[in-house]
């Protein structure tokens, strides 16, 4: 399984974001409106790396812009850290 960052765009707006693990792309856009997480639009995604440990409270929900950028801030200063 691979964990997604899925950044949803509607009418070329921010729509949310969810954390969800599938095997791929297509499987987890289909995860994440299964559980109510997909607001449907434009995705853009991302695979995150397995070692990168996230708060369950963070996962399989959609996300507003406020806890995706606290989420992605914490990401960043990880991926600072570790070289």
């Amino acid at each position: 399984m691979t964990t997604f960052w899925l950044c949803f765009r509607r009418d070329g707006a921010f729509a949310g974001v969810a954390i969800v693990d599938a095997g791929n792309l297509a499987g987890a856009a289909q995860i994440a409106w299964e559980r109510g997480c997909n607001p449907g639009g434009e995705i853009v995604s991302v695979e995150l790396p397995p070692s990168l440990q996230i708060d369950p409270s963070f996962r399989n929900r959609l996300l507003d812009r406020a806890d995706a950028t606290r989420l992605r801030d914490e990401f960043q200063k990880l991926m600072t850290s570790l070289h």
